[in-house]
């Protein structure tokens, strides 16, 4: 025997027993007893064409098959309907309306609390003018409203589009996600566990790390550029001399011996061409090692404006920019960081220099 047999059993008993009341409506007419409907109460009504229905309390009604109303002017007004409480009312198949004046507008909709409203099929309200408006709608606590498919928990929490969900007094959430609070109302989510998978929260401890790992790599970054740079700029000063040591040996031969033959010609005529010749050469070797200076100032600028960029944790993609001066020259760069998966990721990076020459960097890293 299920709860709702119970009901009736224990509901016939009392309708045999010495307990009166005044002028019910079709409380014992042969209709009514072969339908098996229990009606106790001033003005209180059955439906004589409907089966097991229950009716108790002033001026309550129970019209429809296995509905039950109790209360003063409580009214099931659908099969399978639930209603317990003065002036509740459940409209929609099993539907439960519990509370003073609470109303269900539903099937299965569901209405818990003083003034509690379910509006919509499968709507729950539970708590003091509770509303929950639109199927699937979940509004618990005193005074909270919940829009369709949407879910509110806590005193005056409002929620009010698909799929929104707000936690806690006063918490609003009209965009679809879950709110803690308000605009001026926020609430810290504390203890939770550290992320694993794509789409899981990231508590402070994992940011901390990744923030301190990001500074770690940046700063060997930088380190390398440096060292890297300083072993180019060494390289290319060397080059430098050598080529001049050699150019000027052969230079000097040359116009050794050009001055030797033109001196027995002209001495005074060929030591001034000998003089202003040997100027020329040196402005120009002059010109040449400024050059290769530049372009190794350049080259590190470069290389320094590549390790600047900086690359912001906890992104899929990242892009940045750097800049660098180093001596007389400098250079920009631009550069980002790109996850390919959950373990791989890939760096590039190119730059521009103040001599007009162009770089770029690439990396692979795979993490496990």
């Amino acid at each position: 025997m299920n709860s709702y047999q119970k009901t009736c059993a224990v509901l016939a008993m009392l309708s045999t027993s010495t307990i009166t009341y005044a002028s019910p409506i079709n409380a014992h007419s042969p209709s009514n007893l072969l339908s098996h409907n229990i009606t106790l109460g001033y003005q209180a009504k059955t439906d004589s064409g409907r089966d097991s229905a229950i009716a108790i309390g002033a001026a309550a009604s129970s019209t429809n098959n296995q509905s039950i109303a109790i209360g003063t002017n409580a009214a099931a007004n659908s099969d399978s309907a639930a209603v317990f409480g003065a002036g509740a009312s459940a409209t929609g198949i099993q539907s439960t309306a519990i509370g003073s004046r609470a109303k269900t507008y539903g099937h299965a909709a569901s209405a818990f609390g003083s003034g509690a409203t379910a509006r919509g099929n499968r709507a729950i309200a539970v708590g003091s003018e509770s509303k929950a408006t639109g199927s699937h709608a979940i509004a618990i606590g005193n005074y909270t409203s919940a829009d369709t498919s949407t879910i509110t928990l806590g005193n005056h929490a409002t929620a009010t589009q698909k799929g929104s969900i707000a936690i806690g007094n006063n918490s609003q959430s009209n965009d679809g996600q879950v709110s803690f609070g308000n605009a001026k109302v926020q609430r810290r989510l504390e203890h939770v566990a550290n992320g694993k998978a794509n789409t899981d929260a990231v508590n402070m401890g994992q940011l901390h790390q990744q923030i301190t790992q990001s500074h770690i790599y940046t700063q060997q970054q930088k380190n390398n550029a440096i060292i890297e740079a300083k072993h180019y700029l060494d390289k290319q000063q060397k080059i430098a001399v050598t080529e001049t040591k050699h150019y000027v040996a052969q230079q000097n031969i040359v116009t050794l011996n050009n001055a030797k033959i033109y001196t027995d010609q002209q001495s005074v005529t060929t030591l001034s061409a000998a003089n202003q010749y040997t100027d020329q050469k040196v402005n120009l070797l002059t010109h040449r090692i400024e050059k290769v200076h530049n372009q190794a100032n350049a080259g590190i600028a470069s290389a320094m404006a590549m390790s600047s960029i900086p690359m912001r944790q906890g992104y899929h993609y990242t892009i940045g920019m750097g800049a660098a001066n180093y001596g007389n020259q400098s250079a920009m760069a631009i550069g980002g960081k790109f996850d390919v998966g959950q373990h791989s990721i890939i760096t590039l990076a190119a730059s521009d220099d103040s001599q007009h020459n162009a770089g770029i960097a690439a990396g692979f890293g795979i993490g496990f």
